[in-house]
């Protein structure tokens, strides 16, 4: 599981990890819908990049938001329905 909060630089990290990367099977990552650092990635950007690599968003971020968001491997598309059913009980 890797964690990267970085002030906007999480692309040029990714990026920079290499052939590292495709070893990733879960990622918590801090994301923004709206531009929060000088040039930092933005959502759209980042989430294009991670699907390369077959790790899609547990959830979407909100609109104008700057928060976490975890991704997984897309061969853990099974646990990614337990998970939102867990988020959905939670917050009932």
């Amino acid at each position: 599981h890797w964690v990267i909060d970085v002030q906007g630089a999480e692309l040029l990290v990714l990026k920079g990890a290499g052939n590292t990367f495709n070893n990733c099977k879960s990622l918590m990552i801090e994301v923004s819908t709206r531009q929060v650092y000088q040039e930092g990635v933005l959502w759209s950007e980042l989430e294009s990049f991670l699907s390369n690599f077959n790790l899609m968003p547990l959830w979407q971020p909100q609109q104008k938001s700057h928060e976490n968001i975890l991704f997984v491997k897309t061969s853990f598309s099974s646990q990614k329905n337990k998970f939102y059913a867990s988020l959905e009980r939670l917050s009932n």
